[in-house]
């Protein structure tokens, strides 16, 4: 899971479209933070983490968050491409079979604009889906709306027995 950052080659990836080639991400003694002038689609720039959970089961997914800025982070848990691969493959744009997987969220699809220039800690519970692609699944947490000063530090995940009411359907998030 590698909370502290420690082997982020091997455990996280920071997804960034062109306009978000010239920022820099750095991790520093477990904090995980960055700079972006301005925001775009939540897609743009976006923190994974691969990791599959159990069908069916309940979790608590904690971070504690910095963030001075404005706009809006969201989590979310999905399917996505290989992202850990060293192979870059070039996407075909004509012709793509129908049948071809497609991203999936499974369970979590939360955002707040909730921030603070102290660290507050978000929560999110969700219900894990199943899971119909062949692709990989990731905790996510898309930053492409997002501007400002971002800092991350000490994520966790849980299995908890329950959730509240609110995250039965794309999960919830609370700020603390």
């Amino acid at each position: 899971s590698d909370p502290s950052f420690k082997k982020v080659e091997e455990n996280w990836h920071l997804r960034k479209s062109k306009e978000y080639k010239s920022v820099k991400e750095v991790y520093k003694k477990g904090v995980f933070s960055f700079y972006t002038p301005a925001s775009s689609s939540k897609t743009y720039l976006a923190f994974y983490h691969q990791v599959e959970l159990e069908e069916g089961m309940h979790y608590k997914f904690i971070v504690e968050v910095k963030a001075g800025g404005q706009g809006a982070i969201t989590y979310a848990y999905g399917t996505y491409g290989d992202l850990f691969s060293k192979k870059k493959t070039k996407r075909k744009s004509k012709g793509r079979s129908k049948d071809e997987d497609k991203g999936q969220n499974l369970g979590l699809m939360v955002s707040t604009s909730e921030f603070a220039s102290e660290w507050k800690t978000h929560i999110c519970y969700f219900t894990a889906k199943e899971k119909t692609s062949s692709l990989n699944v990731y905790m996510k947490i898309l930053l492409g709306e997002y501007q400002g000063d971002f800092s991350l530090r000490n994520p966790q995940l849980f299995k908890v027995e329950s959730i509240p009411g609110e995250a039965k359907k794309r999960g919830s998030v609370e700020v603390k």
